[in-house]
């Protein structure tokens, strides 16, 4: 490990979050923009939290560029495979199936297996 991240807690007002939530119709409680965790302050579910520290973990096994690079280009594979359905082309991304699957699961983070995203 080389750092954890850095955690901010923003209003759910905060524009950034309003406009993300509206691009890819989703609920928006936390992003991870390494090496940064923007949380909702209005958030206290760990799971939250736990979901965007696995993008943080999947972010450094890249190094960094290749998380966005791979988060871009799938993102738009699905809009197409999806017929431009945003939602479902969002929460197919590869690094979003295997946060949303463990973000209850207490003591994945320990028990991870590096590359793990591959898997899902």
């Amino acid at each position: 490990m080389w750092f954890n991240p850095i955690i901010i807690r923003i209003p759910p007002s905060n524009f950034f979050f309003t406009l993300i939530a509206r691009i890819f119709d989703v609920e928006m409680l936390g992003l991870m923009i390494f090496p940064f965790i923007f949380i909702n302050d209005e958030v206290t579910e760990r799971n939250i939290l736990l979901h965007e520290t696995i993008h943080f973990q999947q972010c450094k096994e890249t190094l960094v560029v290749g998380f966005y690079t791979i988060f871009i280009l799938e993102f738009i594979f699905n809009i197409l495979k999806y017929r431009g359905d945003l939602h479902t082309a969002y929460i197919n991304i590869r690094f979003e199936r295997e946060a949303y699957a463990y973000m209850n699961s207490c003591n994945y983070l320990e028990e991870r297996e590096a590359f793990a995203w591959l898997k899902e």
